[in-house]
């Protein structure tokens, strides 16, 4: 049995291609006006717009220090993963 991801195990400043793209989109979904006002482009190149929102996501999950760096990998996209579970857990049922 085969595990996909959405994006590969690591990508950071110089990547490209279409998992950029897919990381760009959400991000600028998750952060509309940062994008915006850092005029991200959803051309799958990880240039300095899509570092400073990773930075910002990875503020936002806690990293601190040398945690909070340039590369969307294994940490981010696990601790991403469990914040998202944890907000889901903390949302009141509706009937």
């Amino acid at each position: 049995m085969t595990s996909e991801h959405l994006f590969p195990e690591y990508l950071d400043k110089g990547s490209a291609g279409d998992a950029v793209r897919h990381l760009q989109m959400w991000l600028a979904g998750r952060y509309p006006e940062a994008a915006k006002r850092l005029d991200l482009e959803l051309d799958g190149e990880y240039g300095d717009a899509t570092v400073k929102l990773v930075k910002i996501l990875h503020t936002e999950l806690g990293f601190e220090g040398d945690e909070v760096d340039v590369n969307f990998g294994c940490n981010t996209r696990d601790e991403t993963r469990d914040h998202a579970r944890l907000v889901r857990a903390q949302k009141p049922q509706q009937d």
